[in-house]
C-alpha cells in the first residue's frame, strides 16, 4: 500500500525499498506549533520541487504551500511523492541547478 502512496511511478526495485523501509511516521510534527519569525523565516530564499503526480501532498495543496511560504522560484517533476527514488537523476540535476 505504502508504495501506491509514495512512489506509484516507480521501477520494482525502488517500490520494494520502500516497502522494506517504510515506517509510521510519529504525529509530533503534525501536532507542535511552530512559530517562523519574519527575521528567520522570511528572511531566507526559498526553491520548492513540486511534484506533478504526487497523491499524498496533491499539485493543489503543493501550490497553496507555495503561495503561504511565499515561494517564488518553482520546477516541476513530472513524479509522485518521491522523486529521489522514482527520478533521483532529474532531482539530482534540480538540486545542481539550486544550489549554483
Amino acid at each position: 500500500m505504502a508504495e501506491c502512496l509514495f512512489i506509484n511511478d516507480g521501477n520494482a526495485v525502488a517500490k520494494q525499498q520502500v516497502i522494506d523501509n517504510y515506517r509510521a511516521e510519529p504525529a509530533i510534527p503534525f501536532t507542535n506549533k511552530v512559530i517562523l519569525t519574519h527575521e528567520n523565516f522570511c528572511s531566507v530564499s526559498k526553491v520548492d520541487i513540486k511534484m506533478l503526480q504526487d497523491i499524498v501532498i496533491s499539485p493543489g495543496l503543493q501550490d497553496r504551500m507555495i503561495v503561504v511560504a511565499g515561494i517564488s522560484t518553482v520546477y516541476a517533476v513530472n513524479t509522485s511523492h518521491s522523486p529521489f527514488l522514482s527520478q533521483a537523476g532529474e532531482v539530482s540535476d534540480l538540486l545542481l541547478k539550486i544550489g549554483f
